[in-house]
């Protein structure tokens, strides 16, 4: 504001100072955040298809349909899982590859800013329309039943939880710190699965990656916009994961051919370098120890080929 001759004139907008803080960010929960998302189209058709859009990508990703909630798991740290029933976080120190691992200062900044209290009672999973997780960590994805997901999730980022240590959120956070004011950035960002803002949500992120755009989307491009390598919805498990709420753990199509590949060479008479043997030992180990423990085992298509919605 500036005065003048005892008055108070505001600025033209162009000379005010904008908020480094983001309205996306601050304002609103996720409904506005989606409606505000499918309002933004430069275009009358591509605020139409978004609107469509909007609705039927609301409805796919329901439990009921296509969402789930899934982590996912080397083949040693799979086998172990199966064997024991104890599937451990990094606060528990488990041993891996025979070396024990203890959370890194990160991974401690990380979970603090998404208040994890205490963070050894929470289990990091993600949320999934299809596909096979978060390769990244593991080449098997466990897949949590959704009875028991709505029970012990209790809260959902709206994206990989390291984001926040880096910019431009790192920079926001410190802004809102240095105003004294919560910094609700975080809280703002989180949703649950019993009240249907995580479908608001994933909806703003889908809509996000296919703005403007005058089409119709597949159950496929739905999948990949959910999660895609990295970049995913970090939902937090509070409590143990037992084998009992597993509903299935699901192979990549890739990983697949290559075992077959490997005992194709081997029973050809072909070279077979050690660790190739070991890994397809391995998976073997792991589908009998899921039939045992009566998990069921997919193969999914790599980006949901089902039909649209089905």
């Amino acid at each position: 504001m500036a005065t003048r001759k005892g008055q108070t004139l505001a600025l033209p907008a162009a000379s005010r100072k904008p908020d480094p803080v983001p309205r996306y960010f601050l304002a609103g929960d996720w409904a506005q955040r989606l409606d505000r998302v499918v309002a933004s189209g430069a275009s009358s058709e591509g605020r139409d298809f978004a609107n469509a859009n909007a609705s039927r990508v609301k409805q796919h990703l329901s439990l009921e349909k296509s969402l789930r909630v899934v982590f996912n798991l080397g083949g040693y740290a799979l086998l172990n899982y199966l064997r024991s029933g104890d599937y451990q976080n990094i606060y528990e120190e488990p041993v891996i590859g025979g070396l024990r691992r203890t959370p890194s200062q990160t991974r401690i900044d990380a979970d603090a800013l998404v208040d994890l209290q205490p963070a050894r009672n929470y289990y990091f999973c993600a949320l999934a329309s299809g596909g096979s997780g978060i390769r990244f960590y593991g080449e098997y994805c466990v897949v949590i039943r959704p009875d028991a997901a709505k029970e012990a999730v209790e809260k959902i980022l709206d994206r990989n939880s390291y984001d926040l240590l880096v910019e431009p959120l790192k920079g926001y956070l410190a802004t809102l710190r240095a105003r004294r004011r919560s910094p609700n950035l975080v809280d703002g960002l989180m949703s649950r699965l019993v009240d249907g803002t995580a479908q608001d949500m994933l909806t703003t992120k889908v809509l996000q990656y296919t703005p403007n755009q005058p089409r119709l989307l597949t159950a496929g491009t739905v999948a990949n916009a959910v999660l895609s390598d990295e970049d995913y919805c970090e939902a937090y498990y509070r409590g143990k994961i037992g084998l009992d709420v597993v509903e299935e753990v699901r192979e990549h199509p890739a990983d697949v051919s290559k075992e077959s590949e490997i005992l194709q060479r081997l029973q050809g008479g072909e070279s077979v370098r050690c660790d190739e043997l070991v890994w397809a030992t391995r998976r073997r180990l792991i589908r009998r120890k899921l039939a045992l423990r009566g998990v069921p085992r997919s193969v999914p298509a790599e980006s949901g080929r089902s039909g649209r919605w089905s």
